[in-house]
């Protein structure tokens, strides 16, 4: 294997492991366009009871794979940096325990990335019915108290409200917020109840289960179904790349040793000699 290639695929498996460590570092954005994960204990007993745990994924297109879904092979990523602070605050077992719920909301005010005004991103179970878009002035509402709870979000974090391990710019954690502190996650969404005063049935799902995401421009019908996605935790992309690199090293040793051999054998008695 020759060295210019070696070292540019050692290059290339760099930037990609900066590249979506950059894109699930802990924000504190603008909200406009942004995506927002938030998780509640639904149970209302148990770790966890009184506090919300809320990341900003950032843009939409952030996570864009191929032009058309977001990555559950990112998203997982994040998941899996995101366990620990969880953990700490829900309990080890809350992925799977039946008490914490999630769901995911963003919304567009101005347009931005090729979304009109009041574009609103909401999740439901997946499986169930799909979100029916409304009016400009309908959708103006969602976008309103959004935007009341990305203000929220925006002082926690800027008040370093994070998660066990979390920080600012960090890749692990999200913010933490009371459930009953004006404009937080749960005030917003209650458990298959209303969801920030339009979704009726609510935007989220328990943590055992999938959700369905969909992008409604306003407008009439039914929203755009744009990805499902599980929270199932995966090694995290620095894992691959130190399975890839491995491997890479290997096989770069064995081709040279190969090469070696090769010239040793082509070689006369005297010549070896």
């Amino acid at each position: 294997m020759k060295k210019s290639y070696f070292f540019a695929l050692l290059t290339f498996i760099s930037l990609t492991v900066n590249s979506l460590h950059a894109q699930l570092a802990i924000t504190g954005g603008t909200g406009n366009g942004e995506l927002f994960l938030g998780f509640q204990n639904q149970a209302g007993t148990g770790p966890g009871a009184s506090t919300d745990v809320v990341l900003d994924l950032g843009s939409y297109n952030n996570f864009l794979n191929q032009g058309s879904t977001i990555s559950q092979s990112g998203f997982a990523s994040l998941i899996t940096r995101l366990t620990p602070g969880m953990n700490a605050i829900y309990g080890t077992g809350w992925m799977t325990n039946g008490n914490i719920s999630w769901g995911i909301i963003g919304r567009v005010n101005p347009a931005t990335n090729g979304d009109t005004i009041n574009t609103i991103y909401a999740s439901v179970l997946s499986g169930g019915t799909a979100w029916d878009r409304a009016s400009p002035a309908a959708q103006g509402g969602i976008s309103t108290k959004v935007a009341s709870f990305v203000s929220k979000y925006t002082t926690d974090y800027n008040n370093s409200q994070f998660t066990s391990g979390g920080s600012a710019g960090s890749t692990n954690g999200g913010i933490v917020m009371g459930i009953s502190d004006v404009n937080s996650w749960t005030s917003f969404n209650n458990y298959r109840g209303t969801s920030f005063g339009s979704f009726n049935g609510g935007i989220d799902a328990l943590t055992t289960q999938s959700l369905d995401l969909y992008k409604l421009a306003p407008g009439s019908g039914a929203g755009m179904l744009m990805t499902s996605l599980s929270l199932t935790a995966v090694p995290e992309p620095s894992s691959y790349a130190l399975i890839i690199l491995s491997a890479v090293v290997i096989g770069g040793l064995l081709c040279s040793r190969q090469q070696r051999l090769e010239v040793s054998s082509s070689l006369s008695p005297r010549e070896s000699a």
